[in-house]
């Protein structure tokens, strides 16, 4: 590979660094955004999964001491 056809190439790997860098920085704005308009809630899975970690850790601290 040439001196030229090298510099294109890492002209052509920055290009796309900075692309994926600029799409990364959009998501987040996007993400922060919604948490603006609305703040997070648990899905509603996820909140059955937190209240029986939460009663599980509760009776294991009951029975332990």
């Amino acid at each position: 590979m040439d001196n030229k056809t090298a510099r294109q190439v890492a002209l052509q790997f920055k290009i796309a660094q900075n692309c994926r860098a600029n799409r990364g920085a959009k998501n987040l704005a996007d993400w922060q955004l919604a948490e603006k308009k609305a703040p997070f809630v648990y899905p509603p899975g996820m909140m059955a999964e937190y209240l029986a970690n939460t009663v599980f850790l509760a009776i294991f601290l009951f029975f332990k001491t």
